[in-house]
């Protein structure tokens, strides 16, 4: 399917508003926010707080804005603007959460070359030119040009900080395909007993699609429980926050996980976002399509139950999970870095943010 887009600007505006894109629930997405507020350098946290502290009034509103100005929160601001349906949006624009590589059903849980793997990402990214690699390029641009507004660059930095959590999703990163079946990276994958989410306050999310159980972290963690109003300001409470908190400091603290998460970001090209996708891509190959039996279903679902159950579908992906939203949050640390820190010289990533500024191809965010 091709989009053909005018204006980042418009496309801003609209980045919530589909249904299926959603990457990582609040939760999720504020506690990849939290480990990089722990990590990232002082001088970059005292410029990060300033400029998420400027007013938005559009898109979303500044009561949106000014209950997302801590970095943990601000991971959710680009899903909270979907309430703001009415601030003439353009439903078709969405695809800043996502890039669908397509996935044969039958080459599920088969290797494939970094060649081929490139060139798959290649071809989607040329057929729609706005997605998570091209929107977190021009994000990242705005947020380094001197001539863009604080609003402007106040907006960047909140799309910097989810859609990192969004390239984390491996789900986000694929598309079954089957004959004429695209699944919409596990949307349309449809079980019939639900699984159960726990959140904070001890009720109960009910979900039976693929995707939404990957946005919860398989429920590792407890969520947030949902509130259209809360989410539409972006109110959140201090015990939910706190949870991340320690979550944050549990996972940190795991020096096994922090070393191997170290290990598996520096295996992929540092000077590469596309690497990223690729790497989500492959954990989506191997284990979010992998212990699960397809049945027939129709042309817009495909039936799907686990072969051994949810529970231990879900607890062989634990460490995974961990691992994923370590790896995020890391990458997060280092990019906000290679953007605001005046004193982190060896940085691995400095060479993503060069090389986005010295392309013309890429530009900034322009709010109509």
């Amino acid at each position: 399917m091709k989009r053909h887009i005018k204006s980042f600007g418009i496309l801003v505006t609209c980045f919530a508003m589909h249904t299926q894109v959603f990457a990582f629930w609040d939760q999720s997405h504020q506690l990849i926010g939290e480990i990089a507020e722990k990590k990232v350098n002082n001088d970059s946290l005292v410029k990060i707080n300033n400029l998420l502290k400027v007013k938005i009034s559009y898109p979303g509103s500044e009561v949106l804005s000014q209950n997302t100005s801590s970095l943990d929160t601000a991971a959710s601001w680009a899903d909270s603007i979907k309430a703001y349906f009415y601030q003439n949006v353009n439903k078709s624009l969405s695809q800043c959460h996502y890039v669908d590589i397509k996935l044969n059903k039958s080459d599920i849980n088969k290797e494939k070359s970094e060649a081929e793997l490139k060139g798959l990402l290649n071809d989607e990214l040329s057929k729609e030119p706005y997605n998570s690699v091209s929107c977190l390029k021009s994000a990242i641009k705005t947020l380094n040009t001197s001539t863009e507004s604080e609003v402007n660059k106040a907006i960047a930095l909140r799309l910097v900080v989810h859609i990192i959590g969004d390239i984390g999703q491996p789900l986000h990163n694929v598309s079954l395909v089957n004959e004429n079946f695209s699944d919409e990276g596990g949307n349309k994958i449809k079980f019939d007993e639900k699984v159960e989410i726990k959140n904070l306050d001890g009720s109960l999310n009910q979900v039976n699609n693929l995707h939404s159980m990957w946005d919860s972290s398989l429920s590792m963690y407890l969520q947030f429980p949902y509130s259209k109003e809360d989410s539409k300001i972006g109110l959140f409470s201090e015990d939910e926050r706190n949870l991340n908190k320690s979550y944050a400091n549990k996972i940190l603290g795991d020096n096994e996980l922090v070393l191997l998460a170290k290990k598996e970001n520096n295996l992929l090209d540092p000077q590469s976002i596309e690497s990223w996708v690729i790497d989500s891509h492959k954990i989506a190959i191997k284990y979010a399509y992998t212990d699960l039996k397809f049945d027939n279903g129709s042309k817009n679902v495909l039936k799907a139950s686990f072969t051994n159950g949810w529970n231990l579908y879900k607890a062989n992906r634990i460490k995974l999970m961990q691992l994923q939203i370590l790896k995020s949050g890391m990458r997060l640390t280092e990019i906000l870095d290679a953007i605001f820190s005046d004193k982190v010289i060896n940085n691995a990533y400095n060479k993503i943010v060069e090389d986005i500024m010295n392309d013309d191809s890429i530009k900034t965010i322009d709010i109509k």
